[in-house]
């Protein structure tokens, strides 16, 4: 009976030390993957802080073109001479606009 207990102690060992083995890896993997976490928060945080100021210079766009939109229209209709903004200058923001709006498809 002695050896059989022997033996069954024996055999408990063993699955305590496989399962210590195996805890051990898991906290290692559990600790690689908070890391992980972590960083993808980071980028999230970082590609969130992007986005809205992405946003608030399409507004301010926005509302540039708008203003220059009135300001064209009343030189029109008011009969004054000299040109407020070249065409390529809206043609510029226009492209600038547009350049936002694609990072904001992102």
């Amino acid at each position: 009976m002695s050896a059989r207990v022997h033996q069954l102690l024996d055999e408990i060992r063993d699955k305590s030390v496989k399962l210590k083995s195996q805890v051990a890896a898991e906290r290692a993997k559990n600790e690689t993957l908070s890391a992980e976490i972590s960083n993808l928060k980071s980028a999230m945080n970082s590609k969130t802080e992007e986005t809205e100021n992405l946003q608030s210079k399409v507004s301010e766009l926005s509302a540039n073109i708008e203003s220059l939109k009135e300001q064209s229209v009343n030189s029109e209709t008011t009969g004054q001479t000299g040109a407020v903004l070249s065409n390529e200058e809206i043609d510029a923001l226009v492209k600038e606009i547009e350049y936002c709006i694609q990072q904001l498809k992102r």
